[in-house]
């Protein structure tokens, strides 16, 4: 095997910052992430379900706006829980 010596200078600050994060508000905030993609996902597809029928009953519009509220709640909760992650 060949060894080759290499003159390298490195230099670096005198500090580094490192931020850090609760690591409980992140790990719930990707949870909440999760949910809101899937309840994103569920009202997508019924929302083009519903766009698609030529009479829609009511229970297509409760689980419409179900899915719809379930995933503008994660949202917020998503965001909520991740700002808190980096309040350290």
């Amino acid at each position: 095997m060949a060894k080759i010596d290499v003159k390298a200078i490195v230099t670096a600050p005198a500090e580094v910052t490192i931020p850090l994060v609760r690591a409980d508000h992140h790990e719930t905030s990707n949870v909440f992430r999760v949910c809101f993609e899937v309840f994103l996902s569920l009202f997508s597809g019924l929302l083009g379900y519903v766009l698609s029928l030529e009479n829609p009953e009511v229970i297509h519009y409760v689980s419409l706006s179900i899915c719809g509220l379930a995933s503008l709640v994660f949202l917020v909760i998503t965001f909520v829980y991740g700002s808190k992650s980096k309040d350290v």
